[in-house]
C-alpha cells in the first residue's frame, strides 16, 4: 500500500516526510473499520425502501399544478409585458 500512496504525493516533498505520509496512510488503509454483512445489506435494503416510498408519494394531480403554475407564470409575463410596452 505504502508503494499506491507514495506516487500521489507531491514530487518536490522531502523523502522523509513522504516515506511517513506512506506509512501512516498505509496505517488508516489497514485500520479502517469495514461494517459487517449484515449492516451492509440492512443499510442497502432501508435505502431502497425509503427511495421508493418517496416515490410512491406524489401529490395527486401533479400535471394539473404544474399546469396551473405554468400558466399563472405566462399570464404574470404576459401582464409585465403589457405594463412595459
Amino acid at each position: 500500500m505504502a508503494g499506491d500512496v507514495h506516487g500521489d504525493l507531491d514530487p518536490e516533498l522531502d523523502a522523509l516526510e513522504g516515506e511517513r505520509l506512506s506509512r501512516v496512510g498505509a496505517e488508516l488503509d489497514r485500520d479502517r473499520p469495514i461494517p459487517g454483512a449484515a449492516f451492509r445489506g440492512a443499510l442497502g435494503r432501508h435505502l431502497l425502501d425509503a427511495g421508493a416510498a418517496r416515490a410512491r408519494h406524489r401529490p395527486t394531480h401533479l400535471w394539473a399544478r404544474v399546469g396551473a403554475l405554468a400558466a399563472g407564470g405566462l399570464a404574470l409575463l404576459g401582464v409585465a409585458a403589457s405594463g412595459i410596452l
